[in-house]
């Protein structure tokens, strides 16, 4: 059997993002990997930087997935200012 993957920039900012990505899972009977990543993304606002969980990965076989990059080492709490790898990657 093939395995399916599913992997992309969801821009999941909200519960109902990730309710419509946990509706998916189930629709097509894949585990949704990332649900436990706390952020994969930042963005600015003029008050502070704001972390999301936008990125996302479903599939049909066993795995994990963990925040790397920015989110590692910065970590996922908000802050006055983005990391400089705000505009470079997601």
């Amino acid at each position: 059997e093939d395995a399916l993957v599913v992997v992309g920039d969801f821009n999941a900012t909200g519960w109902a993002d990730r309710l419509t990505i946990w509706a998916l899972s189930m629709w097509t009977g894949t585990r949704w990997i990332s649900r436990g990543v706390e952020c994969s993304h930042y963005w600015s606002r003029e008050e502070d930087c704001v972390t999301t969980a936008l990125d996302h990965a479903l599939t049909s076989s066993p795995g994990t997935a963990e925040a790397l990059g920015a989110c590692e080492d910065v970590g996922c709490d908000n802050s006055d200012r983005c990391p400089i790898w705000r505009d470079e990657v997601s």
